[in-house]
């Protein structure tokens, strides 16, 4: 009894297909995690990755250092203006900082990279309150501001609760 089989059904795959299947994983990685903190070139990864080991480390790894490569992330001006919807996007928020729109506690902000502390308040300049109305209105409101930020949509300001504090509790529960 002989069967006949479709050859091409059967073909073996040159490298047994772990380099394009590793080439696509490493892809949709990079391409969502561009999507939510903006294009950032490869030394800010490494830079942030060292910097989230050496904290993890000094609590004795008790906390895992994801959270902490996370938190550096989250508390970028650029992300924060994204997550309170004041702006549509990571490529909105830079062009308003970029452009002196935004003060971090009362002075001009010119860096969208620039890492907030507890306590810093974001304001916005007088000629920007209609472009950011209009982006308010254009914004889903979802999903929901993170708790560590108190925003006031009336008068425009943004205060940065302690972020750690937050973290922690969402761990312990």
């Amino acid at each position: 009894y002989y069967k006949f089989y479709d050859q091409s059904v059967y073909q073996i795959p040159r490298y047994n297909n772990f380099f394009s299947k590793n080439y696509k994983q490493n892809l949709t990685v990079k391409k969502s995690f561009n999507l939510f903190y903006g294009s950032l070139s490869k030394n800010i990864f490494k830079r942030n990755v060292k910097t989230a080991l050496v904290k993890s480390n000094r609590v004795q790894n008790r906390i895992n250092s994801k959270l902490f490569f996370k938190e550096l992330f989250e508390r970028r001006l650029d992300v924060i203006l994204t997550r309170s919807h004041f702006t549509l996007s990571i490529m909105n928020a830079r062009q308003l900082i970029s452009h002196g729109h935004v003060y971090v506690n009362g002075s001009c902000a010119t860096n969208g990279s620039m890492q907030l502390k507890k306590g810093d308040i974001i304001t916005f300049s007088q000629k920007s309150k209609k472009l950011l109305n209009s982006y308010l209105l254009n914004s889903e409101l979802w999903p929901l501001p993170p708790q560590y930020l108190q925003i006031s949509y009336k008068i425009f300001q943004i205060l940065l609760v302690d972020y750690k504090q937050v973290t922690y509790i969402t761990i312990q529960q």
